[in-house]
C-alpha cells in the first residue's frame, strides 16, 4: 500500500467511514507532497502520462500570440498570467514572439514542473515570477489556462428514479469508503443542497451518473477580482451543458491517465495517475457572467487555430503532423474547446468568428 493511499484510508476512518469523492480527488491530485500534480514524477510528454497542445507543437503558441496581438498592443503594461505552464513551452513561444512583455506570472504548484520550466525559460528568467496561487494584486493583461479546469476536484452524483436514498430522494452523491484496506464507492445523501438543486434542474434519463465541477465558480471569481482590464483565454476538453449531460453520457466523463493509457478506475494507484473530468462550458459561462466578465467567444480548438493562422506557420513535415493532431475532429480539434472572457476590454481577438458557438451554451 502506498503512503498516500494509507493517508486516504486514515482520513476515511477519521471521517466516520466515508469522504466525498471531491475530497478524495483533491488528495489524490494535490496532497502537498504525494499528490499527482505536486509530486516529483514527470507527467507530461511522450514519456509521461499525457501530452498537451503546447507540448505537441510551438504552432499552438504562435496562434495564441497572433490571436492576442491587438490586445497586447492596447495595454500599457500588460501582464501575462499562465496557469499550469507544463514544461514552459507555451511561455517560451509567447516571450520569444513578444519582446514587449516584461511581466509573466506562472502559477505552478508542481515543484518538478517548476524546475523544468526554469530550464526551458532560462533566457527569460528576469521577466518571470513563479507563484503557487494567484496573489490579490490587481493587474491588466491576459490570463491563459490550458487544460486546467479539467483537473479541479469534482463532485460525483447519481440520479436513479428506481431508488430512493435515506432522505427519500432519488439524487445521491458518490463517496469513497474502504473495506479491507481497499477503496470503494459508497452512495449516500448529498453533502450539500447545491448538488440537489443543480441536478434537479437537469433533464436526465434514469439511471444517470455524472460530475459537477463546483470549483470552477470560485476560480473564475478570483480571476475577475484581480483583472482590472484584459482577457481570459481558456482551453479545455468539454461540452455545453446539454451535450455534457446527454443520455449517451449516462456514466459521466470521469477518466484517468497513466502512461498514455486511459482507464476508468480513480482508485488505481492514487497519486500516480491523473484523474480528470470534462468541462461543462455552460457552467463556465454562467460563472463568468456572475463575476462581471463578458463571454466574448466560444468555439472548437480547430476553428480557433485555423482562424489564427496555423496553416501559415507550418514549415516542416513535423508541423503538418502536429496540425493534424491539433485540428482533426478525431484528434484534439473538436473535443477541445476555447472560451474567451473579457473585462473592460473590447479589443478584437482572432479565433472566434469562423465558428462562434456561444448560441449552444
Amino acid at each position: 500500500m502506498t503512503i498516500l493511499k494509507s493517508r486516504i484510508i486514515e482520513k476515511i476512518r477519521q471521517s466516520g467511514g466515508k469522504i466525498s469523492f471531491s475530497e478524495y480527488m483533491q488528495m489524490a491530485l494535490y496532497d502537498p507532497k504525494l499528490g499527482y500534480y505536486t509530486g516529483h514524477h514527470h507527467q507530461l510528454g511522450r514519456q509521461g502520462d499525457f501530452i498537451t497542445a503546447p507540448e505537441l507543437s510551438d504552432l499552438f503558441g504562435k496562434c495564441i500570440v497572433k490571436s492576442l496581438q491587438a490586445v497586447l498592443l492596447s495595454l500599457k503594461n500588460p501582464m501575462v498570467v499562465e496557469f499550469g505552464a507544463g514544461t514552459g513551452k507555451l511561455a517560451n513561444v509567447i516571450l520569444e514572439q513578444c519582446e514587449s512583455i516584461e511581466n509573466y506570472w506562472i502559477i505552478e504548484i508542481s515543484p518538478a514542473l517548476r524546475k523544468l520550466q526554469q530550464i526551458t525559460l532560462e533566457k527569460y528568467l528576469s521577466k518571470i515570477t513563479w507563484l503557487e496561487k494567484l496573489p490579490e494584486e490587481k493587474f491588466e493583461g491576459i490570463i491563459l489556462a490550458n487544460e486546467v479546469m479539467d483537473a479541479f476536484a469534482v463532485t460525483k452524483f447519481s440520479m436513479d428514479s428506481r431508488f430512493r436514498g435515506n432522505d427519500g430522494g432519488v439524487i445521491q452523491e458518490y463517496y469513497v469508503a474502504e473495506k479491507n484496506d481497499c477503496l470503494e464507492w459508497h452512495l449516500d445523501i448529498p453533502s450539500h443542497q447545491d448538488i440537489i438543486n443543480f441536478v434537479g434542474n437537469l433533464e436526465l434519463t434514469s439511471p444517470y451518473s455524472s460530475e459537477i465541477n463546483f470549483a470552477i465558480k470560485p476560480w473564475i471569481k478570483s480571476l475577475s477580482a484581480n483583472l482590472t482590464s484584459g482577457i481570459i483565454l481558456l482551453f479545455d476538453y468539454g461540452f455545453p451543458r446539454h451535450e455534457f449531460y446527454h443520455p449517451d453520457r449516462a456514466e459521466g466523463t470521469l477518466m484517468c491517465h497513466y502512461q498514455h493509457r486511459l482507464n476508468s478506475d480513480p482508485f488505481y494507484m492514487p497519486g500516480l495517475q491523473d484523474i480528470t473530468a470534462h468541462v461543462d462550458f455552460t457552467f463556465v459561462a454562467e460563472s463568468a457572467v456572475e463575476s462581471d466578465l463578458e463571454v466574448r467567444g466560444y468555439t472548437s480548438q480547430a476553428a480557433f487555430l485555423l482562424e489564427s493562422g496555423i496553416l501559415d506557420f507550418a514549415q516542416s513535415h513535423e508541423d503538418k503532423n502536429a496540425i493534424k493532431m491539433l485540428t482533426l475532429p478525431s484528434e484534439m480539434g473538436e473535443l477541445f474547446k476555447v472560451m474567451l472572457l473579457s473585462k473592460n476590454n473590447d479589443v478584437p481577438v482572432l479565433g472566434f468568428a469562423l465558428h462562434d458557438r456561444r448560441n449552444r451554451l
